[in-house]
């Protein structure tokens, strides 16, 4: 099935993604995940950590994206946070995980290269070990671990031996209840340094590595409420790595900006659902610029963010999961270069979301020479309209259809205004347009721009109109109208991509499908630009 936007709106330009959703079996309490290559056939496989099972699960990928049913090896006592690496120098991808509960606290599974694991090799690398990170610390080029330890308010620091072992642990104190961690170059020095997310202290530690194994003093930055997941990209594309975190108390997400010199500015948030636990960071809608992905425990769903390449981050779009989403991790899961979700689930299942690329592709932009508006539209009044410097220009205005198709039940149509009359009691847009025109039958969601509002109104049959609903709204050069129909009758209105109203369109629209368009009526001076819409995927 097709995972499906919550409360996505049109973006005109700035489309919501799709994604292709499926469900495998893990194993009871799956809490994270994470990507690797197990079996040497260039496909990302998957590893799963079941809390209450007290094993991993290896999903093996079938080289299109789909996995083989899980195969489960015994991993300590309440294990979480797989991390992958080569531990013991044989190029093949190894997994370890460390225990919240169990002594000893760390298990190395060292892998075939055939997709399979030998029994854990198991150690002590902290008390009440939550999560690791790994990364090569003293630069001997065997890799190393750093471990969060939940309840002690500490990090652990294990150096590798390089032969699937760890040397025994020394710690750094960081802020109360450290959940998560990750690793980057934070001051440009070429050495590894650290970041954990502090979950009662509401911050997150930043530790600056010396390069030798050993780190400078923990220096502590507030985020949003109960920071548990943290990951690390470069959002404002200075050069210098960001921080991200998921705030299970504050129900947002939070970006903490790089200033090169390992330190970083004040956060700035955005919400999500319910209980945001695991946050990653991929490049999904393919501009090179790093998105946010954030499970939310309460709320069944994963938060898309997608990053606008300033540092800022587009409200969060929901894509449905099974119960209780907890860990995530972004990869390239079935070859096609486009970057797909991995979220596990805590009863028990792993779900794959694999990148469709963008819903609701763009239609007509208007780049073409000037004149006639040409084919791609039908009307009575197409006359009325015409293409100026690559707009389109109303001039007497009337209602235009998208000539390409008739689009499903649940569809929807965005425009953007480069200028807009301010004297214009009718600029719209138009849904579900039946056989023979507005007339007989559609949705129309018109900006008057004398009163400032935004109606909702029905016509047809027999030329019958009815207004719905009304919204404060007032548009200026720039800013994007957009409405969705949906096949249950509901009309969601929306402004720049933000959701400002819903309506009833009553009970002729259900499941009815339908031409897309606009609709002026003395508009002089009105031009738009990137008209887009669509049927939206079930």
């Amino acid at each position: 099935m097709l995972g499906k936007p919550l409360g996505a709106g049109p973006l005109c330009g700035g489309r919501s993604l799709s994604f292709a959703w499926m469900s495998y079996g893990a194993d009871y309490g799956s809490e994270d995940v994470a990507v690797g290559d197990f079996d040497g056939d260039g496909a990302a496989d998957l590893a799963v950590v079941n809390i209450a099972s007290n094993n991993v699960s290896v999903l093996l990928n079938r080289d299109d994206g789909t996995f083989n049913p899980a195969v489960n090896y015994g991993a300590g006592v309440n294990p979480e946070s797989p991390v992958v690496g080569d531990f013991d120098g044989d190029s093949n991808l190894d997994i370890a995980v460390v225990s919240l509960s169990g002594t000893p606290s760390l298990s190395v599974l060292l892998g075939h290269g055939d997709g399979t694991f030998q029994s854990s090799i198991d150690q002590n690398a902290g008390e009440r070990a939550h999560s690791a990170a790994v990364g090569d610390f003293n630069g001997d080029l065997q890799l190393d671990l750093a471990v969060a330890n939940y309840d002690f308010n500490t990090v652990s620091i294990l150096i590798g031996n390089g032969n699937g072992t760890f040397q025994f642990p020394f710690s750094y104190g960081v802020g109360l209840t450290p959940a998560y961690l990750t690793l980057g170059d934070f001051d440009g020095d070429l050495k590894v340094d650290l970041a954990v997310a502090n979950l009662n202290s509401s911050n997150v530690s930043v530790l600056l590595g010396s390069g030798d194994g050993t780190f400078e003093t923990t220096v502590n930055y507030p985020t949003g409420a109960g920071p548990y997941g943290i990951a690390v990209a470069d959002f404002n594309g200075d050069g210098s790595l960001d921080l991200v975190t998921a705030n299970v108390f504050g129900n947002s997400v939070s970006v903490l900006l790089g200033n090169g010199d390992g330190s970083f500015g004040s956060a700035r948030d955005y919400g999500v659902g319910l209980n945001p636990g695991a946050v990653a960071v991929g490049m999904l809608d393919g501009d090179g610029i790093p998105d946010v992905v954030a499970t939310n425990f309460n709320s069944h769903v994963v938060s898309v963010l997608r990053g606008n390449g300033n540092g800022t981050l587009q409200r969060a779009v929901d894509y449905g999961t099974d119960l209780f989403p907890s860990g995530v991790a972004v990869g390239d899961l079935n070859g096609d270069g486009k970057s797909d979700i991995a979220a596990t689930n805590f009863i028990g299942t792993v779900n794959v979301l694999l990148n469709q690329g963008q819903l609701g592709a763009l239609l007509d932009d208007f780049n073409r020479p000037n004149g006639a508006l040409g084919p791609l539209w039908a009307g009575g009044q197409a006359r009325g309209y015409r293409i100026v410097e690559q707009h389109l220009d109303v001039g007497r205005g009337g209602a235009i259809y998208w000539a390409g198709s008739v689009f499903g039940a649940d569809q929807e149509a965005c425009v953007t205004f480069v200028g807009v009359d301010p004297d214009g009691p009718l600029q719209s847009v138009m849904l579900k347009v039946q056989q023979g025109g507005w007339r007989n039958g559609a949705i129309v969601i018109s900006h008057d721009a004398r009163s400032g509002r935004i109606i909702v109104a029905t016509y047809g049959p027999w030329l019958r109109r009815t207004v719905r609903a009304t919204f404060d709204a007032t548009l200026r050069a720039g800013d994007q109208l957009g409405a969705r129909s949906l096949n249950d009758g509901t009309v969601q209105v929306y402004v720049n991509g933000v959701l400002i109203g819903e309506a009833s369109a009553g009970t002729f629209f259900i499941d009815k499908s339908g031409r897309i368009g606009l609709r002026f009526a003395i508009a002089n001076g009105a031009l738009l630009d990137d008209f887009a819409g669509g049927t939206i995927l079930p």
